[in-house]
């Protein structure tokens, strides 16, 4: 089923982990737009939203959206999402995030001075499983 969902919403991957992974950063950040990037999970399911674009002095904010009403008894909210950087220059994606960290659910990554370019990353949940989906960032 996972994998199923993993070819649905994205890629599955498994390669290594790359860089060191950060605290989370619920700060707001400078920047003229906002993109939404929303990771959903739970049973057996991850969804990320498609390749978001972003420009250089722009902001992504990534939304958690986890199960609320897990048949295995699990509270996704409390469970510790892994943003991981796939290659050394999409570093500064890297996070390490709870849905309970805020009551927003929002954490803001900057894209101010982050080069035009594709970055891949890829989230990882805990005893769900692991996804890779994309960020460009554009002139």
């Amino acid at each position: 089923m996972l994998a199923l969902a993993a070819l649905i919403t994205g890629c599955a991957a498994t390669s290594a982990i790359s860089g060191p992974v950060v605290e989370s950063q619920t700060a707001d950040c400078e920047g003229k737009k906002s993109h939404d990037l929303t990771i959903s999970y739970g049973d057996s399911f991850i969804n990320v939203t498609p390749k978001v674009k972003a420009k250089q002095d722009e902001r992504l904010v990534i939304k958690l959206d986890p199960d609320k009403k897990s048949d295995l008894n699990v509270d996704y909210e409390t469970l510790v999402i892994h943003i991981v950087a796939k290659d050394n220059k999409s570093n500064w994606i890297n996070r390490s995030i709870a849905a309970n960290d805020t009551s927003q659910n929002k954490f803001h990554l900057c894209t101010a001075g982050i080069p035009a370019g594709m970055y891949s990353y890829q989230v990882i949940v805990p005893s769900v499983g692991i996804i890779d989906p994309r960020v460009e960032i554009e002139l």
